[in-house]
């Protein structure tokens, strides 16, 4: 009896050693899908971001500050992509994780900045809105502001979200710009609409039973929205009907909005004078740092007998500081 005990735990005992590999194959397969699908997203959030920042003011502070998180984010993300072409699953997902942290902060700045032009469109458009007491242009702002607010509780969102979640938090931000530029496009339609003649308003204009028997199927207008509102503007302001731009100072610094760049930028294009930002990071981009990443420190297990203490590699502090945030000083 006794060995037939033995003998039906060790044909268990083999027949668990030969389902490991299956196992762990199996495992590593729902890693590798799974990672693949995080690369992807990561991917498109530094694509979406790519524009705002290529969008923002020329040279201002901002810009430099949001492309620094962005060129940071893309040089993570190239290591990640590295390691996972290497099999690595864990190193690519740590340094996918460390980009997904430099890209929230990105968001953010664009984010803020996206609400303050919002403000300011929506505030210099309302004295002429309500001087002109059109219920339509009215209409416009109603839902421009109700965009906005959404907006601003998006972006506490993504602000009250921990560290460890940096995902969480791009979601919330990059949901915030989509509102934002909604909210800017009914404040450029109030805009228009108020400013526009009421002899030139569609639903004023006469139009009998014969115009409508004799327009053909071939004269209907095939344009846009985009295209609709943008010829719009470029009369309106041709025509010194309507201010090419707007300024205001009502959020704490100057801030000068055009508004044809305004226009393509709530539509998500990339404005006609500027380049994209991510084609010259990566052309800059400095593959040696990879190797710098996966080298040795100076004392380490194999010298740490011939090299002194004194000589080892700094230690960085506990506390991680926020991308763009400087590190305290470690001698005070």
């Amino acid at each position: 009896m006794r060995q037939k005990v033995q003998l039906f735990l060790f044909t268990g005992l083999l027949a668990c050693l030969a389902l490991f590999p299956h196992r762990e194959a199996a495992a590593q397969t729902i890693d590798s899908t799974e990672l693949n699908s995080m690369l992807a997203q990561n991917r498109s959030d530094v694509e979406f971001l790519d524009i705002v920042a290529s969008n923002l003011p020329k040279e201002s502070d901002l810009q430099k500050r949001i492309v620094a998180s962005l060129e940071e984010s893309v040089r993570l993300d190239f290591f990640a992509r590295m390691w996972r072409l290497q099999g690595r699953s864990g190193d690519s997902f740590r340094q996918l994780r460390a980009s997904r942290v430099a890209l929230r902060e990105g968001y953010r700045r664009a984010l803020g900045y996206y609400i303050d032009t919002g403000w300011v469109l929506l505030e210099s458009s309302a004295p002429g809105i309500v001087r002109s007491e059109d219920p339509v242009a009215g209409h416009y702002m109603k839902l421009g502001f109700r965009d906005l607010e959404a907006a601003r509780i998006l972006y506490r969102q993504g602000v009250r979200h921990a560290r460890e979640t940096p995902t969480l938090a791009i979601r919330a931000y990059s949901d915030g710009l989509r509102r934002i530029r909604r909210a800017r496009r009914y404040g450029l339609l109030a805009l228009v609409e108020s400013r526009t003649p009421m002899t030139e308003k569609d639903r004023f204009r006469t139009v009998s039973l014969d115009d409508l028997r004799e327009n053909p199927d071939d004269e209907k207008d095939t344009r846009s929205h985009f295209q609709i509102v943008q010829d719009r503007l470029i009369n309106l302001i041709s025509r010194r009907i309507l201010d090419a731009s707007v300024q205001s100072a009502s959020r704490g610094y100057p801030i000068q909005l055009d508004l044809l760049e305004l226009h393509e930028d709530n539509y998500g294009r990339l404005l006609g004078d500027r380049e994209a930002q991510l084609d010259r990071i990566y052309d800059e981009l400095d593959v040696s740092s990879f190797h710098k990443e996966e080298s040795l420190p100076k004392r380490n297990t194999l010298n740490r007998f011939e090299i002194p203490a004194s000589d080892s590699d700094p230690i960085e502090p506990l506390r991680d500081a926020q991308p763009g945030e400087e590190k305290p000083d470690q001698n005070p």
